[in-house]
């Protein structure tokens, strides 16, 4: 358990660094996401996907990340 969640603070570390250097790639948004959900903080999930859906991703993508 503490293992996990020393990878998923490191995960979010290093998705975090990527939205600081392309803060407009939706792709990095969803990704992001999805490690929320994976963390159960599924508000974080939720701003992060309707950013990435108004920079141009696809709303049936990040609606299955939120539901999944």
């Amino acid at each position: 358990m503490e293992q996990d969640r020393k990878q998923y603070e490191a995960s979010l570390h290093d998705m975090n660094r990527a939205l600081e250097l392309s803060p407009k790639n939706p792709d990095a948004y969803l990704s992001r996401a999805a490690l929320f959900m994976a963390m159960r903080k599924k508000k974080l999930a939720k701003r992060d996907c309707h950013t990435a859906i108004s920079l141009g991703a696809d709303r049936e993508t990040a609606l299955r990340i939120l539901v999944e």
